[in-house]
């Protein structure tokens, strides 16, 4: 599956990651190699864009997009309904924006290395741009299940072990 990846840094926090550009693009391949076939099939010849950037602007586009006025971890902006990723789509996916500030001071608290998180907050996000969500609770079994599928599969442990019961 062809889907172009850009990333934007504009945080000097995020440059202090080593590799971390390639992280991102290895997050969101992992995370297309393990979606159930008939979605992956659907996605080819797409673009994501991922803004790697601090809590300030995070929390900025979260005021202007969603009427929240506080800094988040990650924030994904999708361009189709979640039904029109059945058809074949072409284009941008959509935007992933991840503040470092943020996903620093999770990791930390949560005993996590900032790589690991990353990558899951990449993945997180990517599959809300395919119209995963948490909002309900099968909806978020579902999506959670999907992310530790992923994870797994690049060899690191489940994101959710020892945060919360279900």
């Amino acid at each position: 599956m062809e889907c172009g990846i850009d990333i934007i840094i504009d945080s000097k926090g995020w440059e202090s990651v080593p590799n971390v550009k390639p992280l991102v693009r290895k997050a969101v391949k992992a995370a297309i190699e393990n979606l159930p076939i008939r979605l992956a099939s659907k996605i080819r010849n797409t673009e994501v864009t991922v803004l790697l950037t601090t809590n300030h602007n995070i929390k900025k586009l979260n005021r202007s997009f969603r009427g929240m006025d506080k800094s988040t971890n990650v924030l994904s902006f999708p361009q189709f309904e979640k039904s029109e990723l059945f058809e074949n789509v072409t284009g941008s996916l959509g935007d992933i924006a991840i503040a470092y500030q943020c996903v620093k001071k999770e990791a930390r608290l949560q005993n996590k290395t900032l790589e690991n998180h990353l990558t899951h907050l990449v993945i997180h996000g990517f599959l809300h741009l395919l119209g995963f969500d948490h909002i309900s609770d099968n909806d978020a079994n579902a999506m959670e299940s999907l992310e530790i599928r992923i994870m797994s599969a690049m060899g690191l442990a489940n994101p959710y072990n020892g945060l919360y019961d279900r």
